[in-house]
């Protein structure tokens, strides 16, 4: 499997989560931490936001957190 599709499975599995890259490695792929993996969990995390998959919101500082992206049709009654 690869990483976006990982985090996809994720977040379509744990709706209202929202997490670092950090937490996105370490919580939702268990991953272990380095460089590497980061810049790849990173990419992957960009290309889901390309995609409209995700939502990126950047904190004061910036860091940055991710979440499931909202539908129109999540905001329907």
């Amino acid at each position: 499997m690869s990483l976006k599709s990982d985090i996809r499975r994720y977040i379509l599995e744990n709706e209202g989560s929202a997490e670092t890259t950090e937490g996105v490695t370490r919580v939702w792929l268990k991953q272990p931490h380095s460089a590497r993996i980061l810049v790849q969990v990173e990419q992957a995390l960009d290309e889901l936001v390309d995609e409209g998959i995700l939502e990126r919101h950047s904190l004061p500082g910036g860091t940055s957190i991710y979440r499931r992206a909202r539908r129109d049709e999540d905001n329907e009654p």
